[in-house]
């Protein structure tokens, strides 16, 4: 059920940046689309790979892959909120690394950090979705590059 509404804020959020977002906007969506992508495939063919038992090599791979091309749009962007979500996703691999340190860990806290920083960029990237539509068409009239 959860899944379902993340999709449906990711696809809400993906829309608005899409019609009336910059290429920041666009380029996040991108990613994050790409990602529940490729990871939705990934579990068709290898049905039950995810645990948090142990370090979950496909997610850790696939989470530094998100920060590196977070990273790559933050560094280019004109938009705080991109190191936002660029911070974000360090704390899913960081989450990952310290499960690698401390195999201990409650499999509760694992999966909060690995799950939750998506949770927060979904929201980040929908409200930079809206307030770029919001301001856009204001700073055009005033003369303004948006």
């Amino acid at each position: 059920m959860l899944y379902v509404l993340q999709l449906a804020l990711l696809a809400v959020a993906t829309a608005i940046a899409f019609w009336r977002g910059g290429w920041p906007e666009r380029s996040i969506a991108t990613i994050m689309i790409a990602w529940v992508v490729i990871d939705r495939v990934f579990h068709l063919i290898f049905p039950g790979a995810e645990t948090y038992r142990v370090v979950d090599l496909w997610h850790f791979g696939i989470d530094l892959c998100g920060l590196a091309a977070f990273l790559f749009v933050a560094l280019k962007a004109d938009r705080i909120w991109t190191l936002w979500v660029c911070s974000l996703q360090l704390i899913s691999v960081l989450g990952h690394i310290l499960r690698l340190i401390d195999e201990a860990m409650f499999e509760i806290v694992y999966a909060i950090f690995l799950r939750f920083p998506f949770w927060i960029a979904i929201a980040l990237l929908l409200w930079a979705s809206v307030r770029r539509a919001w301001s856009a068409p204001r700073e055009r009239a005033a003369g303004r590059s948006p």
